[in-house]
C-alpha cells in the first residue's frame, strides 16, 4: 500500500502542505466549523445547496474537507482534502493532505484496467484470424480509412484514459489554492 500512495504522490495525484496560524487550536476548529457545511450523508457526496465554498467536519484532531461541487464552476471532479491539527507556541500548525483519486476513479481505472487486458489477450490469441481479415479487407480499405481509423483509435484511448487525469491534477491544484487561502483569511478575522 505503501508504494501505492508513493505512486499517486509521485504522479501529483495527493500533495501534501503545511500551514501555521497564529491561533490556538480551538479558535481554528471554532472558525472552521462556521465556515464548512457540515457533510450529513454520503449519497450525492460533494454536491449541495449551500452557499459555503466547502463541505466537511472538523473536530479537535483535524477535518475532511470537500469542494462544494453546485457552487464550482469548473471543478467537477470530488478531491477531499485531510487536515490534522499540531499546537505549536500557541499557534496552530495544520498538516493538509489532498487526495485526488476517490474510490470512484479507483474503480473507473480499474474497470479501464479489465477491458485493455481483455482487449490485449483477444488479439493475441486471434492473431492470425485477425491477420488474414486485414488481408482480405487490403483490397476494399484504403489507406486514409486505415489511418483514421488508427487516429480515431488514438484519440479514444486518449480521451477515456489520459483526459481523466489531468482533470484530477487540475483539481487538485486549484482544492489546494482555495484552501490555503480560506485557512488564511481564518487567521486574518
Amino acid at each position: 500500500m505503501d508504494k501505492w500512495i508513493l505512486f499517486l504522490r509521485k504522479i501529483k495525484l495527493i500533495e501534501n502542505f503545511n500551514i501555521e496560524i497564529s491561533l490556538p487550536i480551538n479558535d481554528v476548529v471554532k472558525k472552521l466549523d462556521v465556515v464548512l457545511y457540515e457533510d450529513k450523508s454520503s449519497f450525492m457526496r460533494g454536491s449541495y445547496s449551500s452557499k459555503s465554498m466547502f463541505i466537511g467536519k472538523v473536530n479537535i484532531k483535524g477535518f475532511e474537507v470537500r469542494k462544494n461541487l453546485t457552487n464550482a464552476s469548473d471543478d467537477k471532479v470530488l478531491v477531499t482534502a485531510f487536515g490534522t491539527f499540531t499546537d505549536f507556541n500557541r499557534k496552530t500548525k495544520i498538516d493538509v493532505k489532498i487526495n485526488g483519486f476517490d474510490s470512484f476513479m479507483q474503480f473507473f481505472y480499474g474497470f479501464q484496467i479489465v477491458i485493455y487486458s481483455a482487449l490485449i489477450l483477444f488479439f493475441l490469441f486471434n492473431m492470425n484470424q485477425i491477420l488474414n481479415q486485414f488481408y482480405l479487407l487490403g483490397e476494399s480499405l484504403s489507406f486514409f480509412k486505415i489511418i483514421v481509423n488508427v487516429f480515431f483509435t488514438i484519440f479514444v484511448i486518449f480521451i477515456i484514459t489520459i483526459y481523466p487525469y489531468f482533470r484530477m491534477r487540475e483539481s487538485i491544484e486549484k482544492m489546494e489554492s482555495d484552501l490555503k487561502k480560506e485557512l488564511y483569511l481564518l487567521a486574518k478575522e
